[in-house]
């Protein structure tokens, strides 16, 4: 059975690769000229492939939707992506904060080896600058042609790095078919903040809370803000409730009586100054940072400054740009599809990927999400052409 595939993404290169595998053809239509161009940019660096998170607590990454993706982690898990790695003969390793990464390979490697994949089996096919424009029972409508189809994978992305064609545009397709979507926003994004700097100044090994929410990572602080590793995961429950503050301990391993302790046993013969940088061996431009958001009392007063350390609140303003940051909640509405991600209006049109309304933190979690709900399309229509 031939399938066509629509946008060109990490959800389209693992269907794609699956459905070959089970015998299928596969055409795959992708709108830019290049192919996979954010998986390509987003794994530059290094690309997290799935969080080694433990299985009992992984779909709480999922927030809202979790109890949907506790379900789809069960079909295909981390252990499952880990062993698709091994299977395209790529080893991997697990890095901090738990995240899992392709040992020799970058995006750019592990692209080409399930490219040469499916190119060898003479039942895939790759065409470049097919933007679609609309869908119905029978055919997908691209801008210069149409293609009849029998079932049809709609990965059409999120809406942010429009650099990469993933704007969101499409949302108005679906909007035209009465079929809900919810509108984008920034998702694993840095926030405009009271805090900023000129420089980025890195906030290392630091406690940051957020209404019932701790995570001890690492941030920046930047020309406009705040962003960073520490941020990202909390970035959803930021972006819902911004009359709430952001609370910083700049110093989570010693507790305020050992702190006091240690600077009362300094020289008398130091300076106030020289006796906190004593204390708090914090960077240059993060102790000027502290500093100027005190009074020149609050800050030559100890009592007042250790407060401070211990709980530096952070005032935020509003999300970056859509397109600043890494991912998007927002979407077509889960409401919208049956159990195996196929619309309820369009029974032949599957959907999958981060166009659908789902948000998760980086680090792994995002494209396992992306992993595990093409696993249930690939699985349904696995049993659907055994019949």
């Amino acid at each position: 059975m031939k399938i066509s595939i629509v946008g060109a993404g990490a959800s389209s290169l693992f269907c794609s690769y699956f459905l070959i595998k089970k015998g299928h053809s596969v055409d795959l239509y992708e709108k830019e000229s290049t192919a996979f161009k954010k998986f390509l940019i987003a794994g530059k660096s290094g690309l997290n492939i799935t969080n080694d998170e433990e299985l009992d607590s992984f779909h709480y990454n999922y927030f809202e939707n979790k109890d949907l993706f506790k379900g789809l982690l069960k079909d295909f898990s981390k252990e499952d992506t880990k062993a698709w790695l091994q299977e395209l003969g790529i080893e991997n390793f697990v890095g901090s904060s738990k995240k899992v990464f392709p040992k020799t390979f970058k995006a750019a490697g592990l692209i080409k080896k399930i490219k040469d994949y499916l190119e060898e089996s003479n039942r895939f096919n790759l065409y470049l600058n097919h933007k679609l424009i609309d869908f119905d029972n029978e055919k997908l409508y691209f801008e210069d042609s149409s293609v009849k189809y029998d079932k049809a994978i709609l990965a059409l992305g999120g809406a942010s790095w429009k650099k990469t064609g993933s704007d969101g545009q499409f949302l108005s397709i679906f909007t035209s078919k009465n079929i809900k979507v919810n509108e984008f926003k920034p998702s694993n994004c840095g926030f405009i903040s009271n805090i900023k700097s000129e420089k980025r100044i890195p906030i290392k090994n630091a406690v940051f809370s957020f209404m019932d929410k701790s995570i001890r990572a690492e941030a920046l602080i930047t020309e406009y803000g705040i962003e960073g590793g520490a941020i990202y995961p909390l970035s959803s429950y930021i972006r819902s409730n911004l009359d709430k503050s952001l609370y910083i301990d700049f110093y989570p391993d010693k507790s305020v009586e050992k702190i006091i302790d240690e600077f009362n046993a300094l020289s008398n013969k130091l300076s106030y100054s020289n006796k906190l940088k004593k204390v708090f061996p914090f960077d240059k431009d993060l102790f000027e940072v502290i500093k100027r958001s005190l009074t020149k009392d609050e800050y030559l007063n100890f009592n007042k400054y250790l407060m401070t350390i211990k709980s530096f609140r952070v005032e935020i303003k509003r999300p970056v740009d859509i397109d600043q940051a890494i991912s998007t909640s927002g979407g077509v509405c889960f409401t919208q599809l049956e159990d195996d991600f196929s619309l309820k209006e369009y029974s032949n049109i599957y959907l999958t990927g981060e166009m659908l309304d789902w948000e998760a933190p980086t680090g792994g979690f995002l494209i396992q999400g992306c992993f595990s709900i093409s696993y249930r399309i690939i699985h349904a229509l696995s049993l659907l052409y055994s019949m």
